[in-house]
Formats: C-alpha cells, sequence, structure tokens
C-alpha cells in the first residue's frame, strides 16, 4: 500500500523536521516496514511509509535518487508491466540497481519524460522531483486507484497519501467544503473519488488519469488519458 507525504515550499522555510516526521507517521499503518524522509536544501522534502512487495532490498528504499541524483522520487502502487519496461530501457543503455518498479518509474521518465505515463500499465500515485529544472511532476493512475491529496497553502504546496495527514499541518484549516457537502448529499450518495473536491476546502485531490506540474510557485494540471468512446 505504502504513504506518501511531501513538501515544496516558495521563498519560505520547510516545516520543521521533527513535525514533518509527525504528520508521516499518521500513515504509519500504509507502510509498517520502514520509513524514511529525504530533505532537498530548503526547498523540498519527501517522506515515504514503505510496505515492502516488489523488490525487498535496500536497493529499492525510497524515497529513491536516480544514479545522476538530479531525480528524486516517492511511489506508492504497483507497474505491473515494468519487467518489460525495464527490458525496453536497459536495450536504451539504463543499468538498473534495483529490481523495484520505483527505479523503473525514474527511468522510464529520464527517457520519455512526461510521456512515460502512457506506458505504464497498473496503479500508482507518485511524485518526482527533477532537480535540474526544479521542478515537482506529481501523476494518479488512471482510475484514482491510489490516492493522491494535496493542498496549495501560504507558501507551500503539500500532499500525502491521505488527508489526516495534511489536517494536522498547522497552515491547513479543516473548514469544510460546503459545495462537496451539497454534491454528496444532492446526489443520492453518488459523491465519488473522481472529483478533485474533497470535504475539507483546503484540500483538493489529483483527479484520475491527471498530472501536475509545480514550479517556481506555479501549479499546472494536465489530462493525460480519456477512456476511449466508441
Amino acid at each position: 500500500m505504502c504513504g506518501l507525504l511531501g513538501e515544496m515550499a516558495f521563498g519560505s522555510r520547510l516545516t520543521e523536521t521533527r513535525k514533518f516526521q509527525r504528520l508521516l507517521a499518521l500513515s504509519r499503518s500504509r507502510g509498517p516496514d520502514e520509513t524514511r524522509v529525504e530533505t532537498v536544501g530548503n526547498k523540498l522534502r519527501f517522506g515515504f511509509n514503505r510496505l515492502s512487495v516488489v523488490d525487498l532490498s535496500e536497493n529499492a528504499h525510497q524515497p529513491m535518487w536516480s544514479p545522476s541524483q538530479r531525480y528524486l522520487i516517492v511511489f506508492n502502487g504497483e507497474i505491473y508491466n515494468y519487467l518489460e519496461l525495464a527490458s525496453e530501457l536497459s536495450k536504451r543503455g539504463h543499468r538498473f540497481r534495483s529490481r523495484s518498479d520505483t527505479e523503473v518509474i525514474l527511468r522510464a521518465y529520464e527517457e520519455y519524460g512526461i510521456e512515460c505515463l502512457s506506458r505504464f500499465n497498473g496503479m500508482w500515485s507518485f511524485a518526482l522531483w527533477d532537480g535540474v529544472r526544479k521542478q515537482l511532476f506529481c501523476a494518479r493512475d488512471r482510475f484514482g486507484v491510489k490516492p493522491f491529496y494535496y493542498a496549495r497553502v501560504g507558501n507551500k504546496f503539500l500532499f500525502a497519501s491521505e488527508i489526516k495527514a495534511l489536517l494536522v499541518h498547522p497552515l491547513i484549516s479543516r473548514r469544510p467544503s460546503e459545495q462537496a457537502i451539497y454534491d454528496y448529499l444532492s446526489d443520492g450518495f453518488g459523491f465519488t473519488d473522481m472529483s478533485q473536491g474533497t470535504f475539507f476546502a483546503d484540500v483538493k485531490q489529483l483527479e484520475p488519469a491527471h498530472a501536475l506540474l509545480v514550479k517556481d510557485s506555479q501549479i499546472s494540471e494536465l489530462c493525460y488519458w480519456k477512456l476511449p468512446v466508441g
């Protein structure tokens, strides 16, 4: 299952490390095998609670750096065709240190950029940092199997696998979203996990088949796949 937590700061300080670790501990049940935190200067911090499934070795630890130290990723889910992709990428000159699908995502992004999403068969939510472009790339699988919640508050962008990890952050309020409540009640309990809104006004969720780019305090969202009709 695994639990993600991340923070990107724009001209402000990151949340104090101990407070960040307390937020991460709230999703410990999602990944009881290991907890790790990685900080990049004063701009970015990733946290990860790991449930070891694919490649149980230390080489598959997350947050995971690319060999060049340019890219850093946290990933929840499973890429079913990762062995085929690893073979394809190996032929293009990539050398793998692990047998994990996490590293396959890293190398696929190195090779194909955002277009790597079209090659993945599976369920996922991940955040990937590009240290050269100073850009954060976040993506959720086509049908939204894996959760990805986020908030832009003040000079910070935060994301997590569970809303409760965000709600205890001092910058994020628990003010309810009246629109989400209305949609839920008026739709005859038809409110699903397919919209951007949540029951909390400050917290949004990345929609299925969507990706986010966060750079220089600007957030842009794109839809990378639509269900074929006809």
